[in-house]
């Protein structure tokens, strides 16, 4: 055999903690070297159950053997006759990871036909570099300047966190990856293409760059202005000429950070995105698992979640088919179809550019993970991406000289929407002011019935009279002046419809109106749909008279299911607020000749134009650099047994939430924040109070809720002196103690990590060590249990588990390596992290 990388064992020595490479021969005691296959089938179904198998099954390679390499040949049968259809049969060749990677294909593929066409091959020249040479020459290789460069570029950086994308829903703490994914696809067609391709040119920089500067302009929109963007890329790692033409595992990935200024132009942008590109790509030699060392408490980079890649060639066929006499090959997509709409998926979301240079034409496809996304918003996530291409390059405006927040992903029928929702019917005219209007309405229909309530019922005329009696009350009485507004608003909660429900009638109807004082009490409704079970109740669609929008912080349009603050316009604007020009200019904007009251109120828009309330602008906090929606946090737990909630933000650190109910356990509601969230929302303490204080307008009085106790001290007086009862649980007693900086004082053993000051980033840091101290992965225990059960009793017991599992510590057991140094660190820890990722 030609490559001897094609036959080269791994064993783990465990003296030495590393692996040791050895070419096996052919005669090494009848080992095989490779592996060939034969099956028949009948349907495609069976083809891709094959396929599935040979991409995920582990089993079918042994790398202490050498056996990395095997060939699969599918036969398929036709049903009516039974004979071979052979223009349909599968030639499979599958490779271990770790001695070959996507590059390796290209070698693979000229040997091969070599070997094909002339029936020989030339032996391997005995100067020519062997994979088993880069392992000396990888440990020698200077990795000073390179690892300077990756700890200033990510310096700050909140690598563990995810971007804000527009999940459908969150994958929570105990939730694995399934890996089942969707694709979106479109092609650039001529015009956009030559118009990219055009831009690029004027730009003087390359395809690659252009396209991706144009991936962080789309996620900065994606996300709603997030201004710090890691995410990961691929590299084949054949940074030397000497490596292009071996076989072997040279891959790598490396984070991509951008940090973006809204005001930038996108030609500032590109021109940022090729300098750090640019100094990236120098440096990408540094494998990624030491860039992670230098962040020891990261222990799951969410960067590579995130991906992007750009592919070029000349081949007409984006899968690089290769004609062997009549034979036809390709690689196996990397997504690989499991369904009818259905792929295997690594990533959370990944974007990938292919330029056929034989056209000069691109295409796009975006993978998205089902775990997170629907099919219907992952089309969207194209459409969208479409659009703002076509924005930037074939727009009569020069979009790309202007500031990146002025682009736009909203999609036409999203415009439309949005021109529907506020198409409302003049009612009335606009120069009266509302209770000019109802004193009209009132004379004109007097004796009309106004309102009814059981057997009593009021006349316009008599309600225009009673309402005059209590404005002549709050003046003489409360000193109300003409122009004063008194109103109380709060979120309609589904506890309260369910209430309601059982009070009234069938026949009745429940509207829910929303406004605030500043648009003269209501400006949207929604009629409650009593016969389905809500979760969240829509605040609705806009009044006559009224205009609705939704914008960014950056003053544009938002798309559908994304937040943004509601502006609202028309007649029952106020004017300003009196002597107080300087709330009223904050308050007030002039969008289109039309004054528009900004109500501070975070809402959004789903596909049928209803908006939902989701909280307050300033109830938006950020954490650890991530922004929370305090709104999500409160309506989760009033799924629980609870009554009323607030959430509020203590420090830089932490959440507290204050509950109201009975019979409340502070862990059963962790246990259903856990269930229902994503761990950085997860409130670090939870107060329970047989009722929330109020002050005199009846809202929750801030001011009167007991401060957080996060010390020791205010653990109740049963567990405080639960000391430690076997020395598995001392180990974990101490790290707690180093990881909250409580030195010389005691922690009970059923004492709740986050009741005593613990939060979600100490969190993590407290799982690495666990990770460190007793030698484990998260693929033998995961984060979730301990953040489930997050007492030093329960986080032994946990411990106790990997000690007498007889599971060692190391991913290597499932490589299948038996026993057993020629492998640098780098290849070494190369072939881990991609195979712990």
């Amino acid at each position: 055999m030609k490559h001897k990388c094609l036959r080269t064992s791994l064993v783990f020595d465990i003296e030495k903690n590393t692996l040791i490479q050895r070419i096996v021969e052919s005669n090494d005691n009848n080992n095989e070297l490779f592996t060939f296959i034969e099956s028949t089938i009948e349907t495609d179904e069976e083809l891709k159950n094959i396929m599935y198998d040979e991409r995920k099954n582990p089993n079918h390679f042994n790398l202490a053997q050498g056996l990395v390499f095997r060939c699969h040949v599918v036969f398929y049968k036709q049903h009516s006759n039974n004979d071979l259809d052979y223009q349909r049969d599968t030639l499979i060749f599958n490779f271990h990871h770790a001695m070959f990677d996507f590059p390796s294909i290209d070698v693979f593929h000229q040997d091969l036909n070599q070997a094909y066409t002339t029936g020989q091959l030339s032996d391997e020249d005995e100067a020519a570099l062997r994979y088993i040479d880069y392992a000396v020459i990888e440990q020698e290789a200077p990795m000073t300047a390179a690892s300077a460069f990756w700890l200033e570029s990510l310096r700050d950086c909140k690598i563990d966190h995810s971007l804000a994308l527009p999940f459908d829903r969150y994958r929570i703490s105990d939730e694995h990856r399934t890996g089942r994914g969707a694709l979106a696809f479109f092609d650039f067609g001529e015009g956009l293409s030559q118009a990219f391709i055009t831009r690029t040119s004027i730009s003087k920089t390359t395809l690659e760059y252009m396209a991706l500067a144009s991936y962080y302009a789309f996620l900065f929109k994606l996300t709603n202005g997030e201004k710090d963007l890691c995410i990961g890329m691929n590299i084949d790692g054949r940074y030397k000429t000497e490596l292009i033409s071996v076989i072997g595992m040279f891959a790598n990935a490396i984070p991509l950070r951008c940090q973006i200024d809204p005001n930038w132009s996108f030609i500032r942008l590109v021109e940022e995105v090729q300098q750090m590109a640019a100094d990236s790509l120098h440096y990408s030699y540094f494998p990624l698992q030491r860039i992670l060392a230098q962040h020891p408490l990261v222990s799951k980079p969410a960067f590579l979640d995130i991906s992007f890649q750009f592919d070029s060639n000349s081949s007409e066929n984006i899968y690089n088919q290769i004609i062997l006499g009549d034979i036809c090959l390709s690689p196996v997509p990397y997504s690989i179809e499991i369904g009818t709409d259905e792929v295997v998926s690594k990533f959370d979301f990944s974007l990938n550019i292919y330029h056929n240079s034989a056209t000069n034409q691109l295409s796009c496809t975006i993978n998205a993970s089902l775990d997170l996304f629907e099919k219907e918003t992952i089309n969207k996530f194209a459409q969208r991406f479409h659009l703002m291409l076509k924005q930037l390059f074939q727009s009569n405006i020069d979009w790309t000289m202007e500031p990146i927040y002025k682009l736009s992903l909203v999609l036409p029928e999203e415009y439309q929407l949005i021109q529907s929702m506020n198409k409302t019917p003049d009612l009335f005219s606009s120069v009266n002011c509302i209770h000019q209007q109802f004193t009209y309405r009132a004379v004109e229909l007097s004796q009309k019935l106004a309102v009814e309530l059981d057997d009593q019922s009021l006349t316009y005329n008599e309600l225009l009279y009673y309402a005059q009696l209590l404005a002549i009350h709050l003046h003489d009485e409360y000193k109300i002046k003409s122009g004063d507004i008194i109103c109380q608003w709060e979120v309609f909660q589904p506890k309260l419809l369910s209430l309601i429900k059982k009070h009234i009638m069938q026949e009745s109807r429940i509207w829910n109106l929303y406004g605030p004082a500043e648009v003269s009490l209501c400006c949207t409704y929604h009629l409650v749909d009593l016969g389905m079970d809500q979760k969240v109740i829509p605040i609705g669609r806009t009044l006559p008279n009224y205009q609705c929008l939704i914008h960014d912080e950056f003053g544009q349009s938002v798309i559908t299911d994304q937040h943004g603050e509601l502006l609202v316009g028309g007649v029952g604007v106020f004017a300003g607020y009196l002597y107080r020009n300087d709330l009223t200019e904050k308050a007030v904007v002039d969008i289109d000749n039309m004054i528009y009251y900004r109500t501070g109120d975070l809402v959004q828009m789903d596909s049928c134009g209803l908006l939902y309330y989701i909280g307050r602008k300033d109830y938006q906090v950020k954490l650890h650099g991530q922004r929370i929606e305090i709104g999500e946090i409160e309506r989760c737990l009033l799924n629980k047994d609870v009554s009323a909630c607030i959430i509020v933000k203590c420090g830089d650190d932490h959440l507290v939430a204050y509950v109201q109910g009975t019979n409340i356990n502070e862990e059963d509601l962790r246990e259903h924040c856990s269930s229902h969230l994503p761990t950085f929302m997860i409130p670090s303490m939870f107060v329970v109070l047989d009722r929330l204080p109020l002050n005199a307008s009846g809202k929750i009085d801030l001011e009167r809720l007991p401060a957080p106790n996060f010390s020791l001290s205010s653990v109740p007086a049963r567990t405080k002196y639960d000391a430690p009862r076997t020395e598995l649980e001392q180990r974990v007693h101490d790290l707690w103690c180093e990881i909250l900086k409580t030195s010389g004082k005691k922690i009970a053993r059923t004492t709740n990590f986050f009741a005593i000051g613990g939060h979600s980033l100490l969190f993590v840091q407290l799982y690495y060590d666990y990770q460190s101290n007793f030698r484990f992965d998260s693929q033998i225990i995961s984060i979730a249990p301990f953040l489930l059960h997050a007492t030093i009793a329960d986080h032994a017991k946990l411990l106790n588990t990997v000690k007498f599992s007889g599971i060692k510590s190391e991913v290597w057991n499932t490589l299948h390596i038996d026993e057993g140094n020629n492998l640098s660190y780098e290849q070494f820890e190369r072939i881990k992290f991609i195979h712990k990722f």
